[in-house]
């Protein structure tokens, strides 16, 4: 159950090294929520929701590279 967050779309980002959470509004505005992960990573690829309804972000970094399991 996402609560909150259900209907948002989450981002993930190379560069900046985080997940950012954003919300729409039904006239289509679009606002920064949160920024997770910040920095906890490294650089994050790719965000697909799991069969157990959790998030599941992949790391780029090179070397050591893994799949964080992310929930509300």
């Amino acid at each position: 159950d996402w609560g909150d967050w259900e209907g948002d779309l989450v981002v993930s980002t190379l560069k900046q090294e985080d997940l950012r959470r954003f919300s729409a509004s039904a006239s289509g505005d679009v606002t920064l929520e949160e920024t997770l992960l910040d920095g906890r990573f490294g650089r994050l690829r790719a965000v697909v929701v799991g069969p157990d309804g959790a998030l599941y972000v992949s790391t780029a970094n090179g070397q050591g590279d893994r799949i964080v399991r992310v929930t509300r």
